[in-house]
């Protein structure tokens, strides 16, 4: 059962990493409640039985994946904060 999880979790964020680099962003955000709704089905096996090696190996996927899309997340903010900010300094300037 908690192989089935791993796999699920491996490719919502998979999925996540996909949207995230389309801009859809609603998507990404949907994603994370189904991630977080596995997780904690995840946690409540793990405190029943000790992961496999496969198991282990499928979670070191999951925090690379995850990672990237975090920091392409950031990334993402971070220019549309800069550009936020462009559009707004010009609207000074012009009026």
């Amino acid at each position: 059962m908690i192989s089935e999880y791993f796999k699920q979790l491996l490719s919502i964020t998979k999925e996540q990493n996909r949207v995230l680099f389309l801009g859809e962003y609603e998507r990404f955000i949907e994603l994370l409640d189904q991630r977080q709704e596995i997780i904690n089905l995840i946690e409540e096996q793990n405190n029943k039985s000790k992961l496999s090696d496969n198991q282990k190996d499928i979670l070191r996927q999951i925090i690379n994946l995850d990672n990237e899309n975090r920091k392409e997340y950031d990334r993402q903010l971070d220019e549309a904060k800069q550009y936020l900010c462009r559009i707004s300094h010009s609207r000074n300037i012009n009026l």
